[in-house]
């Protein structure tokens, strides 16, 4: 079904010359990234079967690969689960098999009864992309994660365009009848900082132009106006600071997405309170989090006469040089000191392995920013400064029988008495480098977290019929797949929403909490952002607890109160999360 190499694309454009000779010169090509999807198929998959999704991919696979390679013009790089990922020599041909596919499917599905009818959802981008033509052919860089993002943008139905491909396809189909392009302007996308322009190309004669359902779109100002523009945005926002409570800041500058405006104002509204969550009959109006520090049993006592209707801890079990006294820790925790229950999570961190825990063996190698470790599931270090920690390729089935198998991470923590599981480092879905590696391997680095995530919630029930599994962070995560999203987990926590502390800054550092603004709360992260896709938790029935890193008394509560007030369950502490917090809720 598949072409085994690049070189077999037939080449008719000049300004792009001989592929076969760039391989061989630079291992580079200017070619045209086609990503196609389609939408729901997991949801599909659940509900009809594996028997009824194989043969429905099967269909849709064979469909897109006689397209896509029609006259040698395009070529099927590889299937990645529902996805297909293919590259052409030209845009105007790439744009040409798009609207065959989408007209293709049209037909399939009115020709299929039987059959769920199929949406398909394609992006593409054109730029000089890495090409590894050795064995199996496979292409790579950032103008492939850039066709990604423009597919993940699109509804079914839908053929999104970066400018590029837009530019040079446009006059080469120009005489074509019914083709209709939409602009939809500039788009800020998870992973690129400067944003896409985004056109869209149908057939008009059954089909209306769509601007996108996800993504921020970016509003311009003339650039005559962009200096003025600045200086009264400046002006509104010190004036609007200047009315409200202040905020203490830290090292890092104040960011103007603060939320301050948008939400609770006063400090004298900081005891206010939302409506608390029921996690396994317990209500949590309150919860604490601590991880470091536990190796001695005074400090576990110092947890055990608080009030706080949730804990999550580090098991400290499995610690190479020391271990804590796991046993005891359940045994004081478990419950409140006047013998009502509370909710004992273990803290784990799925998406990293870490070199201080029993599970790293004495030949494996770390990994450097730029080169993989050893085994092969070791990719990179850790991109927020956390020593020893080193994000995974957390499909791959050795790493998967370290948390998994009857005797794993997760049996042992359901065993030791934990009432569930709270994962950390869900987000390694959505890092670069690790995005990089599932794109080489072939499979969706979303799908493959949600299955993770089924699974260990799986083998903790196995155990622990009312085993609880929170997520902590990767709050887009659910935009992939709503449904079953909702169905793995009983919460999600999710840090920084208005203050972060700085990787491995001591309880005691100036940094270790009141930072606000840079990369943290860039764009789809700013404060205002991250608050409204928390809300669509909720609104699913999901809870949402948040952790903020601050220092400042006041900073601590205005956080209590803007994220009672935004429907969520609040902490305040500091980044190392080594002590009790000294700003708890009033």
């Amino acid at each position: 079904m598949k072409s085994n190499n690049l070189s077999q694309i037939d080449i008719s454009n000049e300004e792009i010359g001989s592929l076969n000779g760039y391989i061989k010169r630079k291992n580079t090509a200017v070619l045209t990234v086609m990503f196609t999807d389609i939408k729901n198929f997991t949801l599909v998959t659940e509900e009809k079967g594996e028997k009824y999704s194989r043969e429905i991919r099967e269909a849709h696979d064979k469909l897109l690969t006689n397209i896509i390679q029609k006259n040698n013009d395009g070529l099927v790089i590889k299937f990645i689960g529902d996805a297909v990922m293919a590259v052409f020599s030209e845009p105007s041909s790439a744009v040409e098999r798009a609207l065959e596919i989408q007209k293709a499917i049209t037909a399939f599905n009115n020709n299929h009864p039987e059959y769920e009818d199929l949406s398909i959802r394609i992006g593409m981008h054109m730029g000089q992309v890495a090409v590894d033509d050795n064995v199996q052919a496979d292409v790579f860089g950032r103008h492939v994660n850039r066709a990604s993002r423009i597919e993940s943008l699109a509804d079914g139905g839908q053929i999104y365009l970066s400018y590029t491909v837009f530019d040079s396809a446009k006059g080469w189909l120009s005489e074509h009848e019914n083709i209709q392009w939409q602009p939809h302007g500039r788009y800020l996308v998870k992973g690129i900082k400067e944003p896409i322009e985004v056109y869209e190309v149908l057939n008009n004669s059954h089909a209306k132009p769509r601007a996108p359902l996800n993504g921020k779109k970016q509003t311009n100002f003339p650039k005559g106006l962009i200096s003025v523009g600045l200086v009264v945005a400046g002006f509104i926002f010190a004036f609007s600071l200047s009315n409200y409570t202040k905020i203490e800041s830290g090292s890092a500058s104040l960011s103007s997405d603060i939320g301050a405006s948008n939400y609770a104002n006063n400090a004298d509204t900081a005891g206010e309170q939302t409506n608390p969550v029921i996690l396994n009959g317990v209500s949590i109006d309150s919860w604490m989090y601590q991880i470091q520090g536990l190796d001695e049993n005074a400090k576990i006592d110092s947890l055990a006469v608080t009030d706080y209707d949730m804990l999550v801890v580090e098991p400290g079990n499995d610690f190479i040089d020391f271990s804590y006294d796991t046993d005891y820790l359940v045994k004081r925790l478990e419950r409140k000191l006047n013998g009502d229950d509370r909710i004992l999570l273990a803290y784990a961190d799925i998406g990293q392995a870490s070199d201080y825990r029993s599970y790293w063996q004495s030949d494996w190698i770390a990994p450097t920013k730029n080169k993989r470790g050893s085994p092969s599931f070791l990719i990179t270090t850790d991109p927020d400064g956390w020593v020893g920690n080193y994000p995974v390729a957390y499909w791959q089935s050795e790493w998967k029988e370290i948390w998994l198998k009857p005797d794993g991470i997760v049996a042992k923590l359901a065993k030791a008495g934990f009432h569930g599981i709270y994962l950390d480092w869900v987000e390694a879905y959505d890092d670069d480098a690790v995005r990089d590696v599932a794109l080489l391997q072939g499979v969706s680095p979303e799908n493959e977290m949600m299955l993770f995530i089924e699974q260990i919630g799986a083998a903790g029930r196995a155990i622990r019929p009312d085993f609880i599994v929170i997520a902590q962070n990767a709050p887009y995560l659910i935009n992939h797949n709503p449904a079953r999203y909702v169905a793995m987990i009983d919460g999600i926590a999710t840090e920084d929403t208005w203050f972060f502390g700085e990787g491995d800054a001591e309880w005691d550092d100036a940094n270790a909490g009141d930072l606000t603004g840079g990369e943290r709360h860039y764009e789809e992260y700013s404060t205002t952002n991250r608050i409204s896709q928390n809300q669509i938790y909720l609104s699913l029935g999901v809870p949402v607890f948040t952790v903020d890193y601050c220092i400042s008394e006041k900073n601590a509560n205005l956080t209590y109160s803007n994220s009672r007030r935004a429907g969520f369950i609040p902490l305040v502490t500091r980044v190392s999360l080594s002590e009790l917090s000294e700003t708890p809720p009033n």
